[in-house]
Formats: C-alpha cells, structure tokens, sequence
C-alpha cells in the first residue's frame, strides 16, 4: 500500500458544542450561585415543558442521568426481589443494572444478528411466570420492532420499559421512540444529541408510575409540590426512598440549548450518516446500518458497521482494523461488549444484599446468546461523535483508505495463490 495514509483531512469537531448565550447563562448562575434547588429549578421546569411538548406525554421528569432514569423506571413498576425482567444482551450495561439494586433479575435475550435489534422470538421464548416487566433498547438509534413487543406484553399484562438513551427523536411509523412502552428512558449525558453533561429524563402517560418516580428521586419538596393530596405517594414522599437523583440545573441549562435545535440537527446528522453508508455500501464485505422501512435513526448514536472477512480473502478483523488505522482511518473495535460477556452476567455472587449465590438466577456464556456474541465479534465502530457536520471530502478519503485495504487484501492472495 502507498506509504501516504489515504486521511489527510482533520476530523471536525465531537459534539456537543454550546453557544456563548449559553455559557453566559451558566456563569450568570454560577457568580450568583445559583446551583442548587431544592423543588423544581426553573431551567429543569423548561426541560420538561420541552419534554413533555416533544414527546406528546403527559409526564416528563429530568433526573440526574439516563441510568437514574432507568433505576427509577423500574423502582416505580414495584419490581422487587424474584422479579424477572427480560433485558437485550446487546444493550449499554445500564439497561440492566439498576435492577439489581431493587434485588430483581435481569434475563438476557438476544438479538438480530445484523442490526442489534431485539430478536422478537427469543425475548418471547425466555417469558416464565416470574417475568414481570420486559426492557428494550432502540440501539445505536434504531428502533426496536415495539409493535411485536407490545403484543407480547399486552398479552401477559406485562410493562415495557424503553431504554431510548442512544434514539433521541427516532420514530417508529411516525412515534417517537420513549412512548412506544409503558415508561421510557433518555440520557442527556456524554455525546448524546441532548446534552447537559450529565443527565436523563423518564417519560410516561401513566399517572402512577410519574407518582411514584417523584418518591424515588425528587422527596420533600418537589414531590409534595406536585402529588395530589389523595396520592398514595404522598406519605413516603416526605422521606422518599433513598435516591436522591435530581438533575442539576447547570446541566438542565446546557440541555435547553440543544432542545430546540434537535430536529434540524437531525436532518443533518442523517445526511451525513446516509452519505457514509452509501460509501461504504461500494464494498461486499461492509454492511452499513440497515434501517427498516417505516423507521428512522433519529441522532443515530452510534454508527456500526458489520465486517464480513469470508469476503475479503479471509482477512480477520484485527488486521483488518489495523490497516485502516494505518491509513488514518478513525476506526475501533466497540467499547461496549454484549451483557451476557460480562462480570455481574456469568457469576451468581455478585457480593448485594437479596442475591444468593447458590440460588437460580439466570448466568449465561456465548453459546445461550450466539447472535449477539458473533455480531459483536464482527463489528467496527466509526467516529460518529465527529460527524454531526457535512464532510464529503473527509468520508471520500475514508471510502479511499478502504478500498486501499481492499486492494492490498486482493493482492496477498493473488501472490499466495
């Protein structure tokens, strides 16, 4: 190969950005000392107006990050000791740990061996009496086929919990992804396309479950505010139970910059994205994201591609990364490795209180979740966080530095032949 890398280029800036009208705003608040609220922050007010508005729920609560937001999901469905909850494998690992600081069971289910998405049929297959509640994720931005999963759980009188913290405006035959379930779940953390730093937000029409994730997160003042005097909630709400998982007005701040600019950004992030796809799609042994009809990505957290070595002379995926590293391709192996290959998911002791380490609690090894231990092992990750911008010239030298590889690859086996 040439010794000039193919990527020349920079790549533009990671999300997030903020305004300077922004930061102003902040260090306003920080010299005034304005950090702290003890009932609902007048910027948090705003976020879940926003919330509320965008999403079409009736309820909207900014909690202090996106696994808050799970934990008191669950928390508010009553899911205790014994409860089953049936989880993705393929998921960011919060999807399943809150549950067991509420001494409940995550059961792991597979997944579509190409796009992540929950495998419909085997989430079905691990239903027992004890499931009392079914998590889903909308990964890397795709939706979940949530029609086939309210039909399971509508039949079973089960709940949905929708982990929505990598699908920001994504939609689903026009809904938005969070209100397709019971209760949904966002992250305004990290690089998400709502960012505050640190930060989530639940979302429900269910009366209930909002009641009872004020008790959970939000005691004293601002659940007395709120709970109507006939609650059931309102006693416990005076001490609540233990989380005190507010989000901070700072970041609340930071998140309302990025609320009203979703849309567009949006549009454009997907420009960007289709156009790597179609690059990328030049070559048989790449598989871009696939999107279903009737779907879209929304801020497309994530951008995985599947490699497929039988059709580039057999070159394992190591090399293959390697190589494109070398042509200044920003490419990685994920992060983030399927639940079922992780500590807390192959031993029983996991040393908390409620978990025998004798007892029947599920623990799992490759073989119980195949799909998804053999896409992860062909997956590559792209620099997406960078993306949020038109870059043609940049996504040309990618195509270029591949198909670069691609030659080389050709060229060994021609001369090993």
């Amino acid at each position: 190969m040439k010794s000039q890398p193919a990527v020349t280029l920079p790549l533009p800036p990671a999300w997030p950005w903020y305004s300077e009208e922004t930061a102003d705003r902040v260090r306003r608040r920080v010299l005034a000392g304005d950090v702290f609220a003890f009932g609902r922050d007048p910027a948090v007010h705003r976020l879940e107006q926003w919330a509320r508005e965008y999403f079409g729920v009736s309820h909207a609560l900014a909690v202090s990050s996106g696994t808050a937001a799970l934990w008191t999901a669950f928390h508010s469905l009553g899911l205790g000791p014994g409860d089953e909850v049936l989880v993705p494998t393929y998921t960011f690992h919060a999807t399943a740990t809150p549950l067991f600081l509420l001494g409940a069971s995550p059961v792991l289910y597979d997944c579509d061996p190409l796009t992540a998405r929950a495998d419909v049929r085997d989430l079905e297959s691990r239903i027992t009496a004890s499931t009392k509640a079914i998590g889903v994720t909308h990964m890397f931005g795709l939706p979940a086929d949530m029609e086939a999963v309210s039909r399971i759980a509508r039949a079973r009188g089960i709940p949905v919990v929708e982990d929505a913290a990598q699908a920001h405006g994504a939609t689903v035959g026009g809904r938005k992804t969070g209100t397709l379930g019971t209760v949904g779940c966002l992250s305004l953390g990290g690089q998400k396309m709502i960012s505050g730093g640190m930060g989530g937000l639940l979302i429900t029409d269910d009366s209930d479950v909002y009641q009872r994730a004020l008790t959970m997160g939000h005691a004293h003042e601002r659940a007395l505010e709120e709970l109507p005097p006939d609650s059931r909630w309102r006693a416990p709400a005076e001490t609540g139970f233990g989380g005190n998982l507010r989000m901070h007005p700072l970041s609340a701040e930071l998140a309302l910059e990025h609320c009203a600019s979703l849309d567009e950004r949006i549009r454009v992030r997907t420009s960007v994205l289709e156009g790597l796809s179609d690059r990328l799609s030049r070559f048989p042994f790449l598989v871009p994201p696939q999107t279903p009809a009737g779907c879209t990505r929304g801020g497309w957290y994530g951008y995985k591609v599947v490699y497929r070595p039988e059709l580039l002379s057999g070159m394992p995926v190591p090399e293959f990364v390697d190589l494109l590293k070398r042509q200044a391709l920003r490419v990685a192996r994920p992060s983030t490795r399927p639940l079922h290959q992780t500590w807390p998911f192959q031993n029983r002791d996991l040393g908390l209180p409620g978990y025998d380490p004798h007892g029947s609690r599920p623990v799992y090894i490759d073989a119980d979740l195949p799909q998804a231990t053999e896409l992860y092992s062909h997956t590559i990750g792209f620099p997406d966080k960078h993306l949020h911008v038109p870059a043609d010239d940049l996504l040309d030298q990618y195509a270029e530095g591949i198909a670069r590889v691609a030659d080389y690859a050709l060229y060994r086996r021609e001369r090993k032949d």
